[in-house]
């Protein structure tokens, strides 16, 4: 049986310091040389949820950027759809709102930075209006023997549904037919 004492510890004590500074050199290696860490700056749509069913969104921010951080294999393979960015408009009233947006990330990697964080929204009440569907006629050649007759339209009436200030702004809706030579009936 091997007896330990101060000796026998004294002369392996090198052979300890030795293995641990090569256990931590290849844990460096595999870590940092092999798989390093990596940031990436990807594009992200924003997602509008909880708004009241009575409100639309007038005008929004489409994007935000999203740095993100996490070892190389794992960052290299994100897309901007693994990435989630919403911002929650439960207590949205008519008016501008201002919300901190919210990300949800894969497993494996770290959020380093959003911009904007805070984003600012115009909400309007939720209107729908009826408007009649005119046909627009322009620059129409008809071939020898033919006419045109009066242009008409199905459905001839459309509803329009959004945010009251932008819905104010519509006042008809048309469908136009241009630069044609027409021999006979047509359909678009």
């Amino acid at each position: 049986m091997v007896r330990i004492n101060k000796e026998w510890f004294q002369s392996r004590w090198a052979y300890r310091v030795f293995a641990l500074l090569a256990a931590i050199a290849l844990w460096f290696y595999v870590v940092q040389i092999q798989n390093p860490t990596e940031e990436r700056l990807l594009e992200v749509s924003v997602d509008y949820i909880n708004l009241p069913a009575n409100m639309a969104i007038s005008d929004k921010v489409d994007t935000v950027k999203v740095r993100i951080q996490g070892s190389k294999n794992v960052v290299e393979d994100i897309l901007p759809k693994d990435i989630t960015a919403s911002l929650d408009l439960s207590e949205a009233n008519i008016g501008q709102f201002v919300g901190k947006i919210n990300i949800t990330l894969p497993e494996r990697v770290q959020l380093v930075s959003v911009t904007p964080i805070d984003i600012a929204v115009e909400v309007q009440e939720l209107v729908e209006v009826q408007r009649s569907v005119k046909v627009v006629t322009e620059n129409i050649q008809m071939v020898e023997g033919y006419s045109m007759l009066t242009p008409s339209v199905y459905p001839e009436e459309v509803i329009l549904s959004g945010p009251k200030d932008k819905i104010a702004l519509v006042d008809r809706v048309y469908v136009t037919v241009e630069d044609r030579e027409l021999s006979g009936n047509f359909e678009a």
